[in-house]
């Protein structure tokens, strides 16, 4: 027997209902196991390790095992940490390893990645705006953009020089003056039984301290005013799912939309002029009658939108741009992404 355990030496106590054993080394108290008829506590210096009751057991500290833990109900733990270096943790094989997810198929945001999936299982759509090679664009169906224009002016509107490619959406200089870029088919669906998300990265410079209207999302309406004018916000009866800004703030809103029934976050972000944001948002048919709608804001989260289902058409991706004053505005767009589940 180790040294260490030969100098330890047990002593039981009982108060009524309650047996404990204490463990000392010499005279100093080391530890000690105790039971009073429902549960069981183990400490080690008066600090407790082991709680356990009959619905179960709670440990303090570090819990090392060399074989299988089994756990017939919840694991509950703020860190998972990996035991071995470099090995990562395996979740049902799902590999997560230095900060990322390594596998046959995962999801960020909803987003998804593939390794040796079939990729036809996803419908998706994704625009760099890197090859086009604008001089001139002008409203209507552009077959070199690839999009259904609406404008009363396009002004500078097409592809910009730019790490990664970077669209211009850009409107005229008079007062409620717009341009949308849309695509030209409806090809996206908030369906009864299939995920769906959008992603896209934006930058605005306000010309006039606050005047631009902007949005981007998906909509089965890309008409004329669809910002309605004089910093109004979307219009009053589409089906889809928007970001926006309106003359006057300088607030990032979101807005889902089935018809006239809409639900609007007014006050998802604060908008900083010349700022790039990360815009997303994820789609979850949930029971199939009644889905729910979750923003995101660099990563961050926004309150879900309940949407009634039945209804809601297919719709075409849009982004546009609207002045409020007599100035020009110009919706800089990094890069739009699209996914939804096919089957």
């Amino acid at each position: 027997m180790p040294n260490t355990f030969k100098k330890l030496r047990a002593a039981y106590e009982y108060y009524g209902d309650v047996i404990k054993m204490v463990l000392r080394s010499g005279r100093n108290k080391k530890g000690s196991v105790e039971f009073d008829g429902s549960n069981l506590s183990m400490k080690i210096n008066d600090a407790t390790v082991v709680n356990t009751t009959e619905d179960g057991a709670a440990v303090t500290g570090t819990l090392s095992a060399s074989g299988a833990v089994s756990l017939s109900s919840t694991l509950a733990v703020d860190t998972i940490n990996e035991s071995t270096s470099a090995n990562g943790v395996s979740i049902d094989s799902v590999l997560i390893k230095d900060g990322a997810i390594l596998s046959n198929v995962a999801a960020v945001q909803g987003f998804p990645i593939w390794n040796g999936v079939d990729p036809s299982d996803w419908i998706t759509y994704i625009d760099d705006f890197i090859n086009p090679d604008i001089t001139t664009i002008s409203a209507g169906a552009d077959s070199t953009l690839g999009y259904n224009i609406v404008s009363d002016d396009v002004g500078t509107t097409g592809v910009e020089d730019g790490l990664g490619g970077w669209l211009e959406v850009a409107s005229g200089g008079t007062n409620n003056n717009e341009t949308y870029l849309a695509s030209t088919n409806e090809a996206f669906l908030f369906d009864t039984d299939k995920k769906f998300v959008f992603k896209c990265r934006v930058k605005l410079t306000e010309a006039a301290t606050d005047d631009a209207n902007w949005v981007i999302g998906v909509s089965d309406t890309a008409s004329a005013d669809f910002l309605v004018d004089d910093g109004a916000g979307p219009a009053a009866s589409y089906d889809g799912a928007v970001f926006f800004k309106v003359d006057g703030t300088m607030k990032i809103q979101f807005e889902s939309s089935n018809a006239g029934t809409q639900v609007t976050n007014a006050t998802l972000a604060t908008f900083v002029s010349g700022t790039a944001y990360n815009l997303a948002f994820v789609y979850d048919y949930g029971n199939g009658t009644t889905g729910s709608i979750t923003p995101y804001v660099n990563g961050t989260a926004g309150t879900a939108h309940a949407i009634t289902i039945a209804g809601l058409q297919e719709m075409h991706l849009v982004m546009g741009v609207k002045a409020g004053d007599s100035n020009a505005e110009s919706l800089m767009v990094d890069y739009v992404a699209i996914a939804q589940e096919r089957r």
